[in-house]
């Protein structure tokens, strides 16, 4: 198996998650076989502000700090998200181009 494609186990905690729960089995499938794992450090930047949108995420285990500058300031926390939440959708929609950063605060 290759080391970022879902266990069997994280295949289940995915499918049970508020983003997938609703999909029919065959779209279900469709969208696990396209999903990989990222493991990350606490304070190691998921995603920067600015940078490509090219993909989305959906958090498993521990917390994310979100933080953009606005106005050209220092970057100010906007939330923190837990297991279960998903970032990065905005980027892809809207434009292409991240419109925060993501660090991991807490890992599991």
């Amino acid at each position: 198996m290759n080391p970022d494609t879902p266990s069997a186990q994280e295949r289940r905690r995915l499918a049970d998650s508020p983003l997938f729960e609703r999909l029919e089995p065959d779209a279900l499938e469709f969208a696990l076989d396209a999903v990989r794992v990222r493991v990350c450090e606490a304070g190691e930047a998921i995603v920067r502000e600015g940078d490509e949108a090219d993909e989305f995420y959906l958090l498993l285990d521990g917390e994310v700090a979100v933080e953009a500058a606005l106005d050209g300031s220092e970057p100010i926390q906007l939330t923190e998200l837990s297991a279960g939440a998903w970032f990065g959708e905005v980027g892809l929609l809207e434009g292409g181009r991240r419109t925060a950063t993501a660090v991991p605060s807490r890992m599991k």
